[in-house]
């Protein structure tokens, strides 16, 4: 299981996120007054990404796989 100490999650206009395995994340957006629960879909076994309900993609990875965050983005902006 990985936690917030562990992973990164990143995406345009993001404030705060929470990531600790599993099947959601919690992404908060800048222009949102909070933030909102989303499931996610395994990319690999370190990466999980999906888009938010405004269609925003966002990705999280281990930190160790952090160099991945742009090309998983990379590949759901197309």
């Amino acid at each position: 299981m990985t936690n917030r100490l562990s992973t990164v999650c990143t995406t345009d206009g993001l404030v705060d996120y929470r990531f600790e395995g599993g099947d959601n994340a919690m992404i908060h957006l800048e222009k949102y007054s909070s933030g909102g629960q989303y499931q996610v879909e395994q990319i690999s076994p370190a990466e999980v990404a999906e888009t938010t309900q405004d269609c925003t993609p966002f990705a999280c990875v281990q930190r160790s796989e952090s160099n991945q965050v742009e090309k998983v983005l990379s590949e759901l902006l197309g």
